[in-house]
């Protein structure tokens, strides 16, 4: 791992964050081809749907749990997780190759999302350590090594992957997993008072357009997930092969993410340093809408290859990619300390709540409603996204208020950070806001605000800004 000298994280943190994603993502990558891990007609079959949805339903409540323990101001112990995946690991296996008992399935299911939900919001935090083109590099590297050992397994095992492959690839992730948890001291353990509703607001603000896309894929996810446990056909779900074309894709969105990150990462310039911002801001909108052309294009004829030749590649890559860019909303660029802990517990909490419902509800509804409505969301999605970014405020005023700032702070002699800190003061931000963003104490901020009030001849931030306005 990469990460440049002078920005304190060392490279051992960073390698740990990489194996914990690519555990996370692995776990996620085998979940979603849970239909191909054990056939529907084995006896193990009930068994694993049992566990699966006891899991889900458990990682949901945890959720939750942990989104009013973040509410409330209380820290949250990120080694708790470790607990319940021990627990799982022994559980899970009894459930699977037991007498079938119905108890013990629920039971298995219930620790291992307990412990899923701690290590996630873990994960998240973890990430919080690094910019945003360092948690790109971080998730895409994840990302591309958990593609890698999946693949190689289909591979290893042409005729379908065993229970016992499924489990022993868990056994090794939640391994990863309880390794993440290391003492060091992240937003979720010194959590003392509630966020502020700026705090959250501003979060939501910046990341809804991933979120939005994050549940769209979730949407697809939920029905591949409803039908195969009720043993019925999806038509973006078939065909021999689609495990490998699927994983082919992921790996894919793994290694592009991962090239972009490094590029954004090691680059000098400060276009090559926006390249991981911009990819984090309009990925997710390309992967939706090259979904909603990829299947466009299918339901039209004018691809004739198949959903297991076209369709499940395009679906791999999309999902993975957005997936990992979603994990950049809670790098220290794009969240504030203050809000990480309620913002991923909450996030969670919904993501969960939205595929447990719509796996729910499948069974209900036909494969082409399902199909329908999932590419009718993206549409309307993908139009709210282009009606907010028209009624922003156009760029020539905000490059306005740029030229005005760095007028101001020529005029009056103020230096690299003080014109840094001016332009924050210009947005009505705190002194603790503009400590947190900056990455300095509160104490060298007010110094900062002192010093520029003496070079403008203010005395408060109202004069200051009357002053820009003239």
């Amino acid at each position: 791992m990469n990460i440049r000298k002078g920005q304190g994280v060392p490279a051992v943190r960073s390698g740990m964050t990489v194996l914990a994603v690519a555990s996370l993502f692995l776990l996620l990558l085998l979940f979603a081809d849970s239909s191909r891990l054990i056939a529907s007609s084995s006896p193990l079959a009930s068994a694993f749907w049992t566990v699966f949805r006891s899991a889900l339903a458990s990682a949901l409540a945890t959720s939750v749990l942990l989104t009013i323990l973040a509410a409330l101001g209380f820290a949250l112990r990120r080694n708790l997780c470790a607990g319940f995946l021990a627990a799982s690991a022994i559980a899970v296996p009894v459930a699977l190759y037991g007498d079938g008992v119905a108890v013990a399935a629920v039971i298995a299911g219930i620790f291992l999302g307990m412990g899923f939900g701690f290590a996630i919001v873990g994960i998240e935090a973890e990430l919080h350590r690094f910019s945003r083109s360092q948690a790109l590099l971080i998730a895409g590297a994840g990302l591309f090594l958990a593609a890698l050992l999946k693949l190689l397994l289909v591979l290893a095992f042409p005729n379908r992957l065993g229970t016992a492959v499924w489990f022993a690839m868990y056994a090794m992730a939640a391994l990863l997993l309880v390794a993440s948890t290391r003492p060091e001291e992240t937003p979720l353990d010194d959590a003392s008072t509630p966020a502020s509703k700026h705090d959250l607001g501003e979060f939501l603000q910046n990341s809804w357009i991933n979120i939005g896309c994050l549940l769209l894929c979730v949407f697809t996810i939920g029905c591949m997930w409803g039908a195969n446990s009720e043993s019925l056909v999806i038509r973006s779900d078939a065909g021999e092969g689609v495990s490998i074309a699927s994983t082919l894709g992921s790996l894919a969105a793994g290694a592009i993410l991962l090239a972009v990150g490094v590029i954004a990462t090691r680059g000098k310039t400060a276009a090559a340093v926006s390249a991981g911002d911009v990819l984090c801001k309009i990925g997710s909108l390309a992967c939706i809408s090259l979904l909603v052309v990829a299947w466009l294009l299918q339901t039209s004829g004018l691809d004739t290859s198949g959903p297991s030749a076209s369709f499940n590649p395009v679906l791999g890559f999309c999902d993975a990619a957005i997936g990992a860019i979603f994990l950049t909303s809670f790098s220290r660029e794009s969240c504030s300390r203050a809000a990480l802990p309620l913002a991923a517990c909450l996030v969670n909490a919904v993501v969960l709540g939205f595929a447990l419902l719509v796996m729910s509800l499948y069974p209900f509804l036909e494969d082409a409603l399902a199909l329908s409505i999932s590419v009718s969301l993206r549409i309307v999605f993908l139009t709210i996204v282009a009606f907010s970014l028209l009624r922003r405020r156009p760029q020539r005023e905000d490059g306005e208020a740029r030229r005005r700032e760095q007028a101001l702070a020529v005029r009056y002699g103020l230096s690299e950070r003080e014109t840094e800190i001016l332009m924050l003061l210009l947005e009505k931000r705190s002194a603790p806001y503009i400590a947190e963003k900056l990455f300095i104490s509160s104490n060298t901020v007010k110094t900062h605000i002192r010093r520029i009030y003496e070079k403008t001849d203010v005395h408060s931030r109202e004069q200051l800004i009357d002053l820009f306005w003239r």
